[in-house]
Parts: structure tokens; sequence; C-alpha cells
């Protein structure tokens, strides 16, 4: 009698600080290094702008709790389409995996990417093509990496986070200790409108994106529903010092008038500090920070798809693990070519400007679910529950849902044309469903 072998599945092989290690190389990118002037220049004052650094941290911190709690209590592959799915249904969560693979994350990929070449172009030349060639080298590199399996994909991001908190400790302290070249006048700003706030904090939280990637391969962690937790609140925390400590060193080594002058502050900090010497050291930190986040991105979204498919809305190989290698290889694959080939394309950009704010609407939708399924399911196993509730769950909603109304004010043609590709899923949906329940 011949007995059937079980199909491979996902293993646990991630510790806790495998996992604090996926949220800080998925946040700290290349934007440390750009936010600043874009802070300053609705309101030219220091204190304002470290204070909506501190909010917009807080703001993010109080969303990850949210995101722990919904981790704990469903520690399972898939992130944010599993907690979507268990709160509102399986249609807000596909239309996630949907976005995430067609726009915001395929998009957000082939953007890091492009970022990657743009910057490695200035340390040596780079033709259009070769540029392209880079970018989509880089990508293709690290996603057979990760096919390899999570532990190898995660010991890279923990190398290159290694390296770029090394880094970035360094340009900190040396400038830090360096006579300050631009005093800081720590006043309240005489007009500071909540326009002016408004207007700052949008970078700010565009700053740390990304801590939503860790528990897309809560899976794959060992005691997730105590791991994840931790690993989102340390982890967001660390990145909350690090970016108010690399704001304050750029506004002690810059006046306000230079920042508002150059995109790169972080960049021209240093060099102003140290010497134009440091520029190549500051350059390989970027470098190696986008690496780092563009390997935690790929690692995470594939994990999205892959539950999708296991659950029978989406193309049913996604949801395949590899044999050996115990990875969700198909999926990886195929979200790498389709990065690519937006690179090619260059149609990244226009699809990210459509769809930036969408990402916004499916935290907004985590978040409440927290609470909906306090209502609903009062008795579920909760190994932790969100701190400050109800409070900090309804402070990130607020700002989530004003953030998605003044997108649609602003920018009501492009943030249309991206709630149309959001809900072109829509039938996709139908279409599996009803292979589903047939």
């Amino acid at each position: 009698m011949i007995l059937e072998s079980s199909p491979p599945q996902l293993e646990r092989r991630l510790g806790l600080w495998d996992a604090v290690s996926l949220v800080v190389s998925a946040v700290i990118g290349s934007a440390i290094f750009l936010i600043p002037a874009t802070l300053l220049r609705p309101q030219p004052s220091p204190l304002a702008a470290m204070l909506v650094m501190v909010f917009a941290g807080l703001l993010s911190w109080f969303g990850a709790l949210a995101y722990a709690e919904m981790g704990a209590m469903f520690p399972d592959t898939g992130g944010e389409y599993i907690y979507l799915r268990e709160s509102w249904g399986p249609l807000p969560g596909f239309l996630l995996g949907w976005s995430f693979f067609a726009v915001i994350q395929g998009g957000g990929l082939a953007a890091l990417a492009v970022g990657f070449s743009t910057l490695l172009g200035g340390v040596m030349p780079l033709s259009h093509w070769e540029g392209k060639l880079v970018a989509v080298g880089l990508l293709m590199s690290l996603t057979f990496l990760n096919v390899l399996g999570v532990r190898q994909g995660a010991w890279f991001g923990n190398a290159m986070n290694l390296v770029k908190l090394t880094g970035l400790l360094w340009m900190i302290t040396a400038v830090a200790t360096r006579p300050s070249t631009a005093p800081l006048d720590w006043s309240w700003p005489t007009q500071w409108t909540p326009l002016q706030f408004s207007a700052a904090l949008v970078p700010a939280l565009w700053a740390y994106e990304g801590w939503n990637m860790a528990p897309c391969v809560a899976g794959e962690m060992l005691d997730a529903r105590r791991s994840l937790p931790r690993a989102l609140g340390i982890g967001l925390g660390a990145v909350i010092v690090v970016y108010c400590a690399s704001l304050w060193v750029t506004m002690r080594a810059l006046p306000v008038e230079r920042i508002l002058a150059t995109t790169a502050a972080g960049t021209t900090a240093v060099q102003t500090v140290l010497g134009g010497g440091a520029a190549i050291w500051v350059t390989l930190t970027i470098l190696v920070a986008l690496v780092g986040c563009t390997n935690t991105c790929i690692l995470g979204a594939a994990r999205v798809y892959f539950a999708q498919a296991r659950d029978g809305l989406f193309f049913s190989p996604f949801g395949q693990v590899h044999p050996r290698f115990r990875t969700p290889a198909f999926s990886l694959v195929a979200h790498g070519v389709w990065s690519s080939l937006l690179v090619f394309t260059g149609t990244y950009e226009t699809l990210i400007s459509y769809c930036t704010f969408g990402a916004w609407i499916f935290y907004a939708l985590v978040v409440a679910g927290v609470m909906l399924l306090r209502r609903r399911r009062p008795g579920h196993v909760r190994p932790y529950r969100v701190w400050g509730y109800p409070w900090t769950p309804l402070a990130f909603l607020v700002v989530a849902v004003g953030f998605v109304l003044s997108c649609f004010i602003t920018t009501p043609g492009s943030s249309l044309a991206g709630l149309a590709l959001i809900a072109s899923g829509i039938p996709l949906y139908l279409y599996w469903r009803r292979r589903v329940t047939l």
C-alpha cells in the first residue's frame, strides 16, 4: 500500500529579531534623507517639523498595534488579506490582494528598484536602458534569493539592516558631536494652521510606510502570537527614534533656508559637517537601505497572493509551496516579473499616483476591523490587545479617513482613477468566488 505524502507547507523559521528586522527594513528606505524639506515647507519651524515627525510616528505606531492584535488573533501567512477576510469578508480581502499585485506593491517595487538604479547612476555612469536593466536585475536577484528560503531572505535583510543602521548611527553621531552650524530656534511658530500641519503630515506618514509587511509572514514566525506584536512595537519604536534623531542633526547642520533649497537635505547636512568625502558613505547607506527595503517588500507581498490562492481567490499556482525550499516560489517569481515589466514600461509612476491613497483605505479597514471584531467575536482568544483601546485605533482612523478624503479633494481625477483600478478587481472576485462555490 502506497501512502500519499502531504503537500509541502511553509515552515515557521523566523524569530523575534528577524521580525523586528523586517519592520525596520521595510520602513527605512531613502525617505529619511529626502523629507526634511517637505516637512519644513508648509511651516518653516524646526519645532513644527519635529512635532509632525513624532506625531506621524506615533500614529503609525497606533496602526501597527492594531495590526498586532489582528496578527495575534490570526497568526497566519497573508497579513492584511487575512485580517480583512476575517473582519469584513472575502471581497475587501481580495481587493487588497488585487491592488497589491497590480499597483500598490507591484508599482512600489518598481519605484524602489528605479530609485536604486538612479542613485547608482550618480556613482557610475548608466545609460537609460542600463539603468532599467540594473533595476530589473535587482528585483529578480532578490526574488530568486527569497525563493531559496524564508530564512535566506530574512538573513539577507538582517545583513542589510546591520549595514544600514551602522551607517545611519555613524552619520547621526558624527554630525551631533560636531559644533552646530545652524542654531535651532525651538520657539513655537507664530502662525501654524491645521492646513499647514496636514500638508507636512502627508510626507511624514509616507516616510513611515512599510510596517504592514511584517504581518504578511506571520505564518512563518516562531510563536507569532507573541513575537509579531513585540516586533511591530519594537521595530516601529526604533524607527521613530532614528527618524527624529536624523531630522534633529539635519536641522542642526543646515539653516532652514538651505534645507528648503535642497531635495536631499540629509546628504547635504552630512557633507556640510564632515566634508565632501562623506558623500560616498551617505550614498552607499541609501543604496543599502533601498536594497533592504526592496527585499522585505518582495518577501512580504508574495505571501498575500499565496493566501488568496489558498482560499481559491487567485490563480492556483500562487498557492503552491516549493517542495524543496518551502516558499511560495511561483507567487514570488510572478510578482517579480510583473514589477520588472512595470520598470520597463514606466507605467508604475502613473499607477502609484493613482493608488497612493488606496493603501490607506485598507489600513483604515483593518484598524476598524479590530473594533468590529471586538463586538462580533468578544470571546475570541486575543493574546495581545491593542494599547489605549479604543482611543488609539480611533485616532488612527480619523487621520486615515482624513487622508483619503483630502486625496479626493486635492487630486480628484487621479483618486477616482485609483478607485476604479481597485474596483476593477470586483469582476475577478466574482469569477473566482463562483469557481470556489461550484
